[in-house]
């Protein structure tokens, strides 16, 4: 079904059609009416690419982020998806684990021009890659190369902050002998404020068992080392929450206490949280605020090709039975 069935239809002008399903008040509304109606019942959809060559500009935006097995970030593409369409523009997801797949990411969205990009990679991939310029958002707080400084936007949540403030929820709540599971380096944000505080608390060797995956299964594997290297351990912040699930799997099997004999939390705040026995006390960034900035930080790029800042997403503590 395409505008010229409706053309021949109703023996109009292209114009006349497009400007009546565009609601637009020069066509009569018994036409506009008629028009839209039919439309509706031979299911019409409009041609996109067609839309884009007429007006010259792109609706499509690019999204670019790791696995979706990851909850956050399927939630994260979710709330993308809602405020998008609100705003008039249609999603273009690709996956992106290695330079290699953000090359290949990037190349494909140059080739549908895309308006704009939103994306969860490393700042040296952008930085390293040739092509033309397209207003970029990244979905991270990691430093910025000298070379990408005033050429891209930084949306995300404050994982410094976030660590300081479940390491002082913690220490608060009366545990003493605090643990972070599941860090790859010694400069992740959420380490690096988890740490501070620790270290604010006296505690100044923080016991650290790294993860080589974010999976609820890698949770699970690294659950059985905690009490094993560390017995006295009585709080466990995992870096975040698919992995926290399989802790939290871990200890319900081996008959646990939790959080009597030892308190679990995790980052992000996703939705699987409230539902598991017991609930896992979390910290992560409201979705919607988060989709809501970026998205508004990419259109404001996109306008005004030199408007670049970095934002900081505030992130909430849920407190829940497992800490």
């Amino acid at each position: 079904m395409t505008q010229r069935d409706l053309m021949t239809k109703f023996s109009v002008s292209q114009a006349t059609v497009s400007m009546a399903l565009n609601n637009n008040p020069a066509i009569s509304e018994k036409l506009r009416r008629d028009i839209q109606q039919a439309a509706a019942e031979m299911g019409y959809r409009p041609n996109l690419a067609g839309q884009m060559l007429r007006k010259g500009k792109s609706n499509l935006l690019g999204v670019i982020l790791p696995s979706l097995y990851y909850s956050f970030y399927s939630e994260l593409l979710a709330e993308l998806h809602i405020y998008a369409q609100k705003r008039g523009y249609v999603i273009m997801l690709e996956h992106c684990e290695s330079y290699k797949d953000f090359t290949f990411a990037m190349q494909s969205m140059e080739r549908f021009n895309v308006a704009g990009i939103m994306a969860v990679c490393a700042a040296e991939w952008l930085a390293e890659r040739k092509g033309r310029e397209i207003p970029f958002v990244l979905l991270h707080g990691n430093a910025l190369p000298d070379t990408l400084k005033n050429k891209v936007s930084q949306v995300y949540p404050d994982m410094y902050q976030s660590g300081y403030d479940l390491a002082d929820y913690l220490i608060s709540s009366g545990r003493k002998h605090l643990l972070y599971l599941g860090k790859n380096n010694d400069r992740e944000s959420r380490f690096c404020g988890f740490s501070a505080r620790c270290a604010a608390a006296g505690i100044m060797d923080l016991p650290a068992i790294p993860g080589r995956e974010n999976t609820t299964e890698m949770g699970y594997e690294l659950a059985e080392k905690i009490l094993q290297i560390f017995p006295e351990t009585d709080a466990v912040a995992v870096h975040n929450d698919n992995m926290a699930l399989g802790v939290l799997r871990y200890f319900w099997e081996k008959r646990i206490d939790v959080p009597g004999r030892v308190a679990v939390a995790g980052f992000d705040n996703i939705r699987e949280d409230t539902y598991t026995t017991p609930a896992l006390t979390s910290i992560g960034p409201d979705r919607g605020c988060f989709a809501r900035q970026a998205l508004d930080e990419l259109l404001m790029q996109i306008a005004f090709p030199e408007h670049h800042q970095e934002i900081k997403v505030h992130c909430e503590l849920k407190v829940r039975e497992s800490a």
